[in-house]
């Protein structure tokens, strides 16, 4: 029995089989963790087989408080490391002489092309005389770094002391990190693959962090910090971790103003028509919740001129067509057809989807997991985004940035006044355009913000010292 993504549906139809299959994910995992076996090597393998083929990445995508899931998670992946990999889990300290030299700072990812964009100017910009950056990728994948696709991890090798390629196997990447003696080591993006929430469950370093690289908590008792956004963070947000809470702040990261292409393609390029109201909808399509499927007709429906533009599943046709037979049922409710005001392009170039951006007239944030990067992107672009942020984290990025750069009027407090600003923005040409006016005009207090660096700096001497006490 292995308990794997498998078992957690991509896309759901209904609000009742989210509750199902977070049901039987937490059921099952409790039956693993009381009847686990690690008396033999064949034991051990095969407890650390049931989650080698994948990750729960999928449950932080039902809209939920994940706390108590992760928790049993991360312990149920510690129980076989404890035992089977024991000389990566002992306590470690602080060394004596950290005041006499700089803090050893590690990276540890396994994502530096995509998600290392949020947090590369944590490095870029750091107080090199106070500050030793090692970083570490453990994608696996070490084609030549001009590759396109990963060009961005040159930046990487340019801006850190060490930089590392791990792809071999787990006690490798281990004795590499170790080697180097961190005070702290961060690993931005539990949750993403299993190596990462294997590591997460070790102690490589005294200190170890993650951050919203995929934002909700790792669960594991080695993980101490989540370094995070004060901006997006709830009141209440930490009921939502494990680890320790860091509001650094503002977005928490240093983020630059992409390059905008110039307008070399028309809408028709896109299937668009020119005299449509186009609502950009690009989150992946695992992010939309059935139970705001209701959300597209019913704008539609005061509208008949919309166009929602949603991008192909990159994990294939099936998962697409699972979405579009469930937005099939959302439209027929309303008497309408989807195909008349749904468009799905495939993949496109980042080129193109700047493009797609800057034609397009409103973004439309995803509920239960906000754009990120998306919405970045979307703000550079000046395009009015309508938001409803929820109650953690990952359903509040928009929110942050949006009141980030002063730009208030499309955060919608319920269902309700999200859809009526998503209409009037539509009907509305004169304050869709001072929307975007505003958006012009405060844009930049989202991009190269150097006081969130300042932030994570206080913080590394803080937990320094507070962990030498400890040493």
């Amino acid at each position: 029995e292995r308990l794997n993504q498998s078992i957690l549906p991509i896309i759901y139809k209904d609000i009742e089989e989210i509750q199902f299959y977070r049901g039987r994910f937490s059921r099952l995992l409790e039956r693993l963790i009381q009847d686990i076996k690690l008396d033999t090597q064949q034991d051990q393998q095969n407890s650390f087989d049931s989650f080698l083929t994948g990750t729960n990445f999928y449950l932080g995508y039902q809209g939920e408080n994940d706390l108590e899931i992760q928790t049993k998670y991360s312990y149920y992946v510690s129980l076989i490391m404890n035992k089977i990999r024991l000389q990566w889990c002992q306590s470690l300290f602080i060394s004596k002489d950290v005041d006499q030299r700089k803090i050893r700072i590690g990276y540890l990812s396994l994502n530096l092309h995509n998600i290392g964009r949020l947090y590369l100017n944590w490095i870029k910009y750091r107080d090199q005389s106070k500050f030793e950056i090692y970083v570490y990728d453990i994608s696996g994948n070490n084609e030549s770094i001009k590759h396109e696709r990963f060009k961005f991890r040159e930046e990487f090798k340019i801006y850190s002391d060490n930089m590392k390629f791990i792809s071999g196997e787990l006690d490798d990447c281990c004795a590499h990190v170790m080697n180097d003696k961190l005070d702290i080591l961060i690993i931005p993006e539990i949750g993403l693959d299993h190596k990462a929430a294997i590591l997460a469950v070790m102690r490589l370093a005294p200190i170890q962090c993650t951050t919203w690289g995929h934002p909700m908590t790792s669960g594991s008792s080695n993980v101490d910090y989540f370094l995070s956004s004060d901006l997006m963070e709830p009141e209440n947000a930490e009921e939502h971790y494990s680890e320790k809470l860091v509001r650094l702040p503002n977005l928490g990261f240093c983020i630059d103003h992409p390059i905008l292409p110039s307008l070399s393609k028309k809408r028709s390029d896109f299937e668009l028509c020119e005299n449509s109201i186009v609502y950009l909808c690009c989150q992946s399509l695992f992010k939309y919740l059935p139970q705001h499927d209701y959300i597209f007709p019913s704008v539609t429906q005061q509208n008949k001129l919309t166009q929602f533009v949603f991008i192909d599943s990159f994990l294939g046709p099936v998962i697409t067509n699972s979405f579009k037979q469930r937005i099939d049922k959302a439209f027929a409710k309303f008497d309408l057809n989807y195909e008349d005001y749904c468009i799905f392009l495939n993949a496109l170039s980042l080129e193109d989807y700047l493009i797609l951006n800057q034609l397009a007239d409103v973004f439309l944030d995803s509920f239960g997991w906000s754009g990120g990067i998306t919405t970045k992107d979307a703000i550079a672009c000046s395009l009015p985004i309508v938001t409803c942020p929820g109650k953690m984290m990952r359903a509040r990025q928009s929110y942050g940035m949006l009141q980030m750069i002063g730009v208030t009027e499309t955060i919608a407090k319920t269902e309700e006044e999200y859809i009526e600003i998503a209409v009037r923005l539509g009907w509305d040409h004169e304050w869709r355009q001072a929307v975007r006016e505003k958006m012009t005009a405060n844009k930049h207090r989202l991009f190269n913000d150097k006081e969130c660096i300042r932030g994570l700096e206080t913080f590394f001497y803080e937990a320094i010292h507070k962990h030498s006490k400890i040493s």
